[in-house]
């Protein structure tokens, strides 16, 4: 069972790269062992995110093929 929204955080990512104004991306609270669908605003001018994780299939600035 998968506990975090992997697409839903591939689909921001992407918008980052694609000059969104607004992204928003899910949080996991460790603490409550759940997923926070759009807990985390990225505002337009944020220029640094650092995106951590083990789980990631793709990468989101490449094309598909």
């Amino acid at each position: 069972v998968e506990s975090f929204d992997i697409d839903g955080l591939y689909l921001a990512i992407k918008s980052l790269s694609d000059n969104a104004d607004n992204v928003f991306i899910p949080k996991f609270d460790r603490e409550r062992d759940i997923s926070i669908a759009g807990a985390i605003w990225i505002r337009p001018e944020t220029r640094i995110v650092v995106i951590e994780g083990s789980n990631f299939r793709r990468n989101p600035f490449e094309e598909s093929a």
